[in-house]
């Protein structure tokens, strides 16, 4: 009996040897993948599916799954895994692969959105990430409850406040947290200059004419000057008479962008053609951007009433309607016929 005792005891020391070696060995040598390798984990998993999971990646070999397991409780980390969905370089050493699991730095996606989308457009680019599709995402910009906890006031919508800069996302991502940060960027944006401004404008006043200034701004430093533009405009009674606020009203009212105004068109009411209108229409027809919104709170102090396209992309500007009729027969009648 005794003998048998010994034999085991004997067996058993050696396998915890080899085992011992086995995972010394596994501590300094390399991953299994010969390049980028994406690990997804998700809310629940324990260290025993991960580590499954590694093996079906060919991240790890089947015969090192042990070697891992006692690693991770060794050092601790089988405690620690994230949830996340982590890029595993080529041929890294376990203990590296351990603190990228435990990391919770997820993989990162860029979303773009432009100076000027508008709500429907940031839609259509939130729904081709996988956050939400893109009804869910025109669904929460216009909740009243969302707008109202957003903003702080009630209106129609988020329309304005979506701010166009390269926004960072992981598949775990919520659309609730991304719209957050647009909104505070915009917020931000706005509150940066206000304590410079001289204008009696409301804050969703100020957003809706940057909007306006966003659309009809070309080039980047004629911003201040087509805000002067319509401030004078203002100032005087005038109607803003501006082509994009046709077009958005025409987009809210059919669901889809006109690619031309016909003279129906310019004479057709609603809430946001400013051609049948005195002032600022009801919201943003766009998102602006920081020199936008830097615009409409700083403008130029110019007399000018009227500009009008020159076809470059930037705009002659007149501060009499005679001098506006001139460069509109000069920029446009004329080049047409050409």
């Amino acid at each position: 009996m005794r003998n048998k005792l010994l034999i085991f005891l004997s067996i058993t020391l050696i396998a915890l040897g080899v085992v011992g070696i086995k995972t010394i060995l596994f501590f300094n040598q390399n991953s299994n993948n010969e390049s980028l390798a994406i690990l997804e984990v998700d809310k629940g998993e324990g260290f025993n599916k991960v580590i499954n999971r590694l093996v079906e990646k060919n991240i790890i070999r089947k015969s090192d799954k042990l070697s891992f397991k006692i690693l991770g409780r060794v050092t601790g980390k089988d405690k620690n895994i994230k949830v996340g969905e982590y890029e595993v370089p080529a041929k890294v050493k376990p203990s590296r692969l351990l603190a990228i699991l435990s990391s919770g730095k997820s993989r990162a996606y860029s979303l773009l959105i432009v100076e000027g989308d508008n709500i429907y457009e940031v839609a259509d680019k939130v729904g081709k990430t996988g956050i939400a599709n893109k009804q869910e995402s025109l669904s929460y910009f216009t909740n009243a409850e969302n707008v109202k906890k957003l903003l702080g006031e009630e209106r129609p919508s988020l329309e304005g406040y979506l701010f166009p800069e390269t926004y960072s996302y992981t598949k775990f991502t919520s659309l609730k947290e991304l719209v957050s940060q647009m909104v505070k960027r915009t917020l931000k944006s706005y509150n940066q200059f206000k304590q410079e401004s001289k204008t009696n404008l409301s804050r969703h006043e100020i957003i809706t004419l940057a909007s306006i200034i966003e659309k009809e701004t070309g080039v980047g430093y004629e911003r201040p000057l087509i805000a002067s533009v319509f401030y004078n405009r203002i100032k005087k009674n005038m109607k803003l008479q501006t082509d994009p606020t046709i077009l958005y009203g025409m987009l809210i009212e059919t669901g889809t962008m006109p690619t031309n105004i016909r003279k129906k068109d310019i004479l057709k009411p609603n809430k946001y053609n400013t051609y049948t209108f005195k002032g600022l229409p009801i919201g943003p027809i766009a998102n602006p951007g920081h020199e936008a919104i830097k615009a409409a709170l700083l403008p130029d102090t110019d007399d000018f009433y009227y500009f009008v396209s020159k076809n470059d992309g930037s705009h002659h500007f007149s501060k009499t309607y005679k001098e506006h009729n001139a460069a509109v027969i000069e920029y446009q009648i004329k080049r047409r016929k050409k």
